[in-house]
Parts: C-alpha cells; sequence; structure tokens
C-alpha cells in the first residue's frame, strides 16, 4: 500500500472465489466471480481492492470495495454480478474535528463511506461499517464514522451519521486522539438472531467497544455499549449458543494489556454495562454530555442518590461532573469546568465541603505542575481559594502527587486531608514502605503529615494510593492499588484495596527537616475489603486504576461496584 504514495491503482486488483465445497477436497471446485461490471463502475476499477465478503440464506454475496468506497451483490451459483453502486458520501453534524485535548461535538464534514466489514441483515438489506480506509490525491480520508443500511439494490435505508459515535461519547468511550482523523473507526459488523430478536453489532476500533443494536423493525435500536480490549476487529455472533465474541488487533504489553477475545453471554435482564453514562447537554441539540477518565468521586452530604467525579489530565481542562446514581447506570446529569485555577490542572481527588462548595485536589509532576488544593464554587466552577504544599516539602518531589481529598469541620475552619500517591524518597519517605496523608487546617493555614504503610510492592509493579474518603463513622477509607492490569506477563493486578484508617485522632506533625528523616508517626491500618474479586466480576480485564471510592453518606451505600452499606462491604 505504499506504492504510488498510497494512491490506487495498485496491483493486485483482488478477486471474488467461489469455492463447492459438495465433495471431497480433492475435487472441490473454484469459480472465479464475473466483477467486471464493478471494474467498469468503480473510482479505479482495474484495481478493484476487494475488502470483505457476506453471504445471504439466497445464496448472494455482498463484497466490499473499501479504496473504492463501492459495493457489489454477487449470484454464488452462477457468480454474476447482480448489483453495483458506489457507496457514497456522509454529512456529518456535531462530530468532533479538533484534537485539542477536549471533547467538543461541534464540527460538520461530508465523508466518503469506504466501507470496510458487510453483514446481511436479511435477504435484502445488508450493514456497513464505514471505516475509511483511503486518502485521495487530494488529501482527503475516507470513512464517516457511523455504519448504514443498504437494500442490495443500492438504496440506503438507515444511515447511523454521527449517531453511533456520541453513543460511544455518552458511554466515555470517545477517543478524543482520533478527532482529526475518522473519529471512531468503525470497522466491523455482524448480525445474530437471540431470542427472537435480529442484533446487529458493530465494532469502533478506535473506541474500544462494540454498539449492540435491535434491527428487528429495520430501524436500529440502541441496546448496549460493550466494553472490548484494544482495537477490536473481527466480531463473531454466536447466538445458537447465545453468545458473542471481539477479537482485539493491537495491546499494550509494556504495562500488561495483551491482544485478547471477549467473550459475551445474552441474558435476560438490566445490561450490566456500561455502569455509567451521561444525558443530554441541554443545548438543544440532542447532544451528550461528554465525559471521559473519570478519576476523585465524592457522595453528596445530603442526597444519597447524587455523586460528584473529577476527570483527571486526561483532558486539557478540569471538570467536575454530576451523577445521578440512583438507577442503572448511573447517568451523569451536569457539567462544571472549573476555572480560575494558577495552573494547569489534574484532578483527582473531590470532597463536598461543609458550604456545599467543592474541595479538589489536583495532582502535580515533579517539575513544573503544582500539588494543589482547591476550594471551588458549587455553582459557577470557579477557584474561590487555592492552597499549596509547603515549599520545603516540594522542592524534591515525585511526579506522583496529590489523589484523594477529603473534608471535616464547619465553614471557615475545614480540616482538609489529602493523599500523597506514592513515597518521595527525597522528601522524608521510603521508596517502597511508605508516603504520606497531609492534614491542612483552613482556620490556621498550618499543614501537618503522617506516614502511611504501603503494601509490600510484588508482580504489579509500584504501589500507591488512589482515593481517600471520609465514611459515615468518621473513620476514612483509603484506596491502594498497584499498577497491574488482569493476570498478565506485564504487571499483574496484585492489589486493588481499600483499607481503614484513623485520622481525626492521629498525631500529625509538621513537616520539618528533623521530623521529615523518618520522624512522622506511621499510621495503623486495617484492610477493610480486597476489590479484586469484585472488580474482576464486572471485567473484561481487570483495570489498572482503582480511582474512586464515593460513599453515599445520606445512606453509607457504595458505589459504583453496588458493594451495599459500608458497614457490610467493609469487614476486618
Amino acid at each position: 500500500e505504499d506504492e504510488n504514495d498510497g494512491l490506487i491503482p495498485q496491483a493486485p486488483s483482488g478477486a471474488l472465489l467461489i469455492v463447492d465445497l459438495r465433495n471431497a477436497a480433492e475435487n472441490w471446485k473454484i469459480m472465479e466471480a464475473d466483477l467486471s461490471p464493478v471494474a467498469a463502475a468503480a473510482h479505479a476499477g482495474e484495481d478493484l481492492e476487494a475488502e470483505y465478503v457476506d453471504i445471504n440464506g439466497q445464496n448472494e454475496a455482498v463484497m466490499s470495495f473499501q479504496e473504492n468506497n463501492h459495493l457489489a451483490i454477487v449470484d454464488l451459483v452462477t457468480g454474476e454480478t447482480l448489483h453495483q453502486f458506489p457507496a457514497g458520501s456522509v454529512e456529518l453534524e456535531q462530530v468532533d474535528t479538533n484534537e485539542n485535548g477536549l471533547i467538543e461535538l461541534a464540527g460538520n464534514i461530508e465523508k466518503r463511506r469506504e466501507p470496510d466489514a458487510v453483514a446481511w441483515l436479511d435477504h435484502d438489506s445488508f450493514a456497513t461499517a464505514n471505516e475509511g480506509d483511503y486518502e485521495d490525491d487530494e488529501g482527503i480520508e475516507g470513512g464517516s464514522r457511523g455504519f448504514t443500511i443498504f437494500n442490495q439494490d443500492g438504496s440506503v435505508e438507515y444511515e447511523s451519521a454521527a449517531a453511533f459515535e456520541h453513543w460511544l461519547a455518552s458511554a466515555g468511550h470517545y477517543n478524543e486522539d482520533r478527532s482529526e482523523n475518522k473519529g471512531c473507526e468503525p470497522e466491523a459488523v455482524d448480525v445474530g438472531q437471540y431470542g427472537g430478536r435480529t442484533l446487529l453489532f458493530v465494532g469502533s476500533e478506535r473506541c474500544n467497544a462494540v454498539g449492540v443494536y435491535d434491527v428487528s423493525t429495520g430501524l436500529p435500536e440502541p441496546l448496549q455499549v460493550l466494553p472490548t480490549g484494544i482495537r477490536p476487529e473481527g466480531l463473531k455472533a454466536m447466538a445458537d449458543r447465545n453468545l458473542f465474541a471481539a477479537s482485539t488487533e493491537a495491546d499494550e504489553a509494556g504495562v500488561g494489556i495483551p491482544t485478547m477475545i471477549n467473550l459475551y453471554r445474552a441474558e435476560v435482564g438490566p445490561a450490566l454495562y456500561p455502569m455509567i453514562a451521561s444525558g443530554d447537554d441541554g443545548s438543544g441539540a440532542d447532544l451528550p454530555i461528554t465525559w471521559v477518565a473519570l478519576s476523585g468521586l465524592a457522595g453528596d452530604p445530603a442526597d444519597a442518590g447524587t455523586l460528584y467525579a473529577v476527570s483527571d489530565a486526561f483532558l486539557a481542562e478540569g471538570f467536575i461532573y454530576t451523577i445521578d446514581a440512583s438507577g442503572h447506570p448511573a447517568m451523569i446529569t451536569g457539567k462544571l469546568q472549573v476555572t480560575g485555577a494558577s495552573a494547569d490542572l489534574d484532578l483527582e481527588g473531590i470532597a463536598v465541603g461543609p458550604d456545599g462548595h467543592f474541595w479538589l485536589g489536583s495532582e502535580g509532576n515533579a517539575s513544573s505542575k503544582p500539588n494543589l488544593v482547591l476550594k471551588v464554587d458549587s455553582a459557577t466552577g470557579a477557584v474561590i481559594d487555592e492552597f499549596s504544599l509547603p515549599n520545603d516539602l516540594v522542592d524534591q518531589r515525585r511526579a506522583n502527587g496529590i489523589e484523594g481529598v477529603a473534608v471535616t469541620g464547619a465553614a471557615g475552619s475545614e480540616v482538609v486531608y489529602v493523599a500523597i500517591q506514592r513515597a518521595w524518597p527525597n522528601e522524608g519517605d521510603t521508596d517502597e514502605v511508605n508516603t504520606k496523608i497531609g492534614r491542612y487546617e483552613v482556620a490556621t493555614g498550618e499543614w501537618t503529615f503522617v506516614h502511611y504503610p504501603l503494601q509490600p510492592e510484588g508482580a504489579g509493579d509500584w504501589i500507591g494510593l488512589s482515593e481517600l474518603t471520609l465514611l459515615p463513622d468518621g473513620s476514612f477509607a483509603v484506596v491502594e492499588r498497584d499498577k497491574g492490569w488482569g493476570p498478565t506477563t506485564g504487571f499483574n493486578a496484585e492489589l486493588k484495596a481499600v483499607y481503614g484508617v484513623e485520622l481525626a485522632t492521629a498525631d500529625f506533625l509538621p513537616y520539618q527537616n528533623g521530623v521529615a528523616n523518618g520522624g512522622l508517626v506511621t499510621l495503623s491500618k486495617t484492610l477493610l475489603r480486597d476489590l479484586l474479586p469484585d472488580m474482576a466480576a464486572v471485567s473484561i480485564w481487570t483495570a489498572e486504576k482503582l480511582e474512586g471510592l464515593p460513599v453515599g453518606e445520606a445512606t453509607g451505600e457504595t458505589l459504583f461496584l453496588g458493594l451495599g452499606d459500608w458497614q457490610e462491604a467493609f469487614t476486618d
């Protein structure tokens, strides 16, 4: 494909070979289909670029010719081309076309479909995955980011346009890094009959997801988004066994995510995944609230069904999300941008203060980005106040800084607790042994600290803290985790756990040279729950980043894993 700067024609052209399997293998007959009508009509007919084929119950094959943006129907008995037609283009409205670190559904573009996989829905209609795989001599790429249902006469019965990508965005699967390319890149489609329903599966190569639609009545009805490994390529409906499979083509071997085959079973009842999605953004344009990479989570003190979340540095700006957790899936109902901070933000922790405003923890790096605690107006997102760690603590800091944040006390005299993710060896900690929990008293402006003892490292690489949550009895829960993913040849997921600590009565001390050099008091901790079994039970591959632990303060319910009442979920 590198010949002629990637432009077609490029030999060989490709063909459709029809194999008669009715006799012993040595007597199989092979016939080449007559694709001359396609060659005569396609953009570069001397180079067909045959891509994919599917066969219906009438012994007819539908073929895609991706780079030529063409489709054909072939009679497999005679080898004759029955119909052939261009796949055409799609006008896309309100899609993200700018890779600026924000998911902004605001662009309008027109793109050639350039279908990859095709799949029959019945004897007359078929679906195409409009991935795109060609850049023409004007530098324009194809790929219309969705799927189309065609009649075999070439008429369009349904066009998803931007709706497929919007659905993935509502489930938190949109890949902002592909906005200036082909977006979600639907590459695969398959169809199966499950429990009297015709289901269409559409795989998004770049968003690591499969959309499942009920097409029994012709008009696709979205049913569920399925998570996959990295870059799903092949889909297989095994309806006779109530199973569906998706295979992936990419891995991240360095951190322990392999290529994989994901198996799913169709069951009666509410869908387990997604556990959280977003609702309408209120713009009047029927768009979802865009979100991705939630980190810290907090329960609303007055409303057990409401949670708040923050997004980390995956996005170019920091956001606070309001979540209705009273149903399944939990629904993001609001999004508030944080404004007025003195530096770029990497929001990792959130708590609700006694006056209803938010307290946020922003993780710094080892050089230019400071670790910050911010008080933020809950109505506008504007920073009300901002606090930095002590100067003599941060001059030799490590990149892994503030993660969780928790708040006690009355308005104006709050006590703010922060968890430092990993040991800072040059700032009084012992690597692989302990890290700090800090306490900031708003009334006095004083920072004090204790040491938190870390679990011994194993095959999951380094261990650190991800969350700090105030429990209803006044004690605190700490999320401690390693860097591992699943059972793998890379870093293995061995530690994803919640520990309990008592901070209200702990002996916090100021950070001073004498104290830092081994003088801080080390907390005692109690294992409240090993979350590895809980995560494995609801995941295709145990995730590395166990990030947020919300407890609905009005009821003490733990979310999203649905662990139940905290006193029952957290046992010694």
